[in-house]
């Protein structure tokens, strides 16, 4: 996977839309995703970029329980959807 698509997964997994229609900002995403911690941000590479399983996510964060990567998965897509992030990952919102 490249890092557009994935930064495009992550994006729509944050605005809960199937299609980001052009309006992801790859280098906000990717500058937000930096700020999270590093076990969060290898959850969601696990998660999203290597389309790994929550239970082999957990196996590549350390041998963590699926349910224990799950919420570090939503955990960090959580912090993703704060305001003060959001407006880096959206073309249309970092205008505003």
């Amino acid at each position: 996977m490249t890092d557009n698509e994935y930064a495009v997964k992550i994006y729509c997994r944050v605005f809960q839309v199937i299609n980001d229609d052009g309006d992801t900002c790859i280098s906000g995403v990717f500058d937000m995703i930096k700020t999270l911690s590093t076990d969060e941000q290898a959850a969601l590479n696990s998660y999203f970029r290597d389309g790994n399983t929550f239970r082999k996510t957990g196996e590549v964060l350390g041998g963590i329980k699926a349910e224990a990567a799950q919420r570090l998965v939503n955990k960090a897509i959580l912090k993703l959807k704060h305001p003060s992030r959001l407006k880096y990952m959206s073309i249309s919102m970092g205008i505003l």
